[in-house]
């Protein structure tokens, strides 16, 4: 992708800024939607750690086959019910934003 003229002229000029990144926060609804994905995201990766640890507790000797086996069927949950909700979504049958929280 090739930047116009004026964009790669600043950046040469300026540099790009780690507080010319953060001026996107500025805006509420998209401060408020990058906070929630944040949380979403350490939800996620605790859970994974959690799953893990409740591997290694339920079977010590074979932790990993029960991690890998929790781990491809929370694999096939995301990659299976993120299509429908999406269909759901465009279906209109699915609110916006009833759909967007469920879909994360």
């Amino acid at each position: 992708m090739q930047l116009p003229w004026s964009t790669a002229r600043h950046i040469a000029k300026r540099g790009l800024f780690f507080g010319d990144m953060l001026k996107v926060l500025t805006h509420p609804d998209y401060a408020r939607l990058f906070a929630a994905q944040v949380i979403a995201l350490t939800g996620t990766g605790l859970l994974t750690v959690g799953l893990g640890l409740l591997a290694y507790d339920l079977a010590a000797d074979r932790a990993g086959a029960v991690l890998g086996t929790a781990l491809a069927i929370k694999m096939v949950a995301y990659v299976g019910l993120a299509p429908v909700a999406g269909t759901a979504r465009h279906v209109r049958c699915l609110p916006a934003v009833r759909s967007v929280r469920r879909a994360d």
